[in-house]
């Protein structure tokens, strides 16, 4: 079975340098450079599976630094560099596929949670107020899901160009309506054009999330 070429490629704090000899279990291995400067040699496996995130420099900043790495705050700073940084995370095509970055800034967890402080509540993740801008301070805040939803732009599949907004799917020339509520997708009504089913949706976000 080939192997797959992961140089260039970043996993969390490590970035491989070059292949070297394979380990006992025949299995491949590649030099590795850390964040902290230092390098090491490390099994693909361990790599691409998320087993080896450091030199283990992570996992003693983790208990000596600032002993918050298993708050919601830290998850949540954890997974967005996943998706802007590791090309095998399932999520980094539509984030650092698409050029979304982290910010040189929040590279540590210490500069994010001073910048973002403590989530308002278990609702709560990071929202960013221009979706074609990275994870930075002044781009950032925390959001619920309503929130997230009302910023969220016409995805790939709209037909209209109006979130919420799309062709009736059985019924030519009509016009279907919906909002999500906490999770849900409610159906506003059938419309005989595009602009009344954009009025019944700004109605709806009115009566569902003002």
């Amino acid at each position: 079975m080939p192997v797959i070429d992961l140089r260039g490629h970043r996993f969390t704090r490590l970035t491989v340098l070059e292949r070297r000899s394979n380990g006992r279990n025949r299995h491949a291995r590649w030099l590795c450079s850390c964040d902290c400067g230092a390098q090491t040699i490390v099994q693909g496996t361990d790599l691409t599976r998320g087993g080896t995130k450091s030199c283990g420099c992570h996992k003693v900043q983790q208990v000596t630094t600032h002993g918050k790495s298993s708050t919601p705050e830290y998850r949540v700073w954890t997974y967005m560099r996943q998706r802007c940084t590791n090309a095998k995370y399932w999520a980094f095509e539509y984030y650092g596929g698409k050029g979304i970055a982290v910010c040189d800034r929040w590279e540590k967890f210490e500069n994010f949670i001073a910048d973002m402080g403590q989530k308002p509540s278990p609702e709560y993740t990071i929202e960013r107020r221009d979706n074609d801008k990275g994870y930075e301070p002044a781009n950032c805040y925390w959001a619920t899901r309503t929130q997230q939803q009302r910023n969220k732009a016409p995805g790939k599949e709209s037909k209209t160009g109006i979130v919420g907004v799309r062709p009736h799917t059985r019924i030519a020339g009509k016009y279907v309506a919906w909002i999500t509520v906490k999770g849900k997708s409610n159906y506003l009504g059938t419309f005989d054009t595009i602009a009344d089913a954009a009025m019944a949706r700004k109605e709806g976000e009115i009566k569902y999330w003002n």
